[in-house]
């Protein structure tokens, strides 16, 4: 399984780099609410890859929100999931990378799970939180 974290400073650049080798066409974003207060999220701005937002998802992700997010994945021809934020958007972005080695007609839970290779970068949220 192909799997990335970025802990670096600066972690919006590293991340885009990141992206630009793989050739990267469009990613998933999967992150919390707390997200628009990261510094980090000013960054998203000036991606050069184009990305779709997923951030419905319960604090512990529930099965309805990640096959939601398989298909929001498949639905935006995204090739390439990150999370950014705590433990909740990691397990869903987990999560949703596993259930898109699955079909989306028939039960997730009831398919034999595989590995895909689809990348998977984890930026966690040990930045600042910006006060409003």
């Amino acid at each position: 399984m192909e799997q990335t974290i970025i802990y670096e400073q600066n972690a919006a650049q590293a991340l885009f780099s990141f992206l630009e080798k793989r050739n990267s066409k469009k990613f998933l974003l999967v992150c919390d609410s707390a997200f628009p207060f990261l510094k980090l999220s000013e960054e998203f701005e000036k991606s050069p890859v184009p990305y779709t937002t997923f951030l419905q998802f319960s604090p512990n992700p529930l099965y309805e929100d990640i096959r939601m997010g398989a298909k929001v994945f498949r639905d935006r021809g995204c090739d390439t999931i990150v999370a950014v934020g705590g433990e909740s958007a990691m397990d869903a972005a987990r999560r949703i990378k596993l259930f898109c080695s699955g079909t989306s007609t028939r039960i997730y839970r009831k398919q034999e799970q595989a590995e895909n290779p689809i990348p998977f970068v984890a930026v966690p949220a040990t930045y600042e939180v910006e006060s409003a």
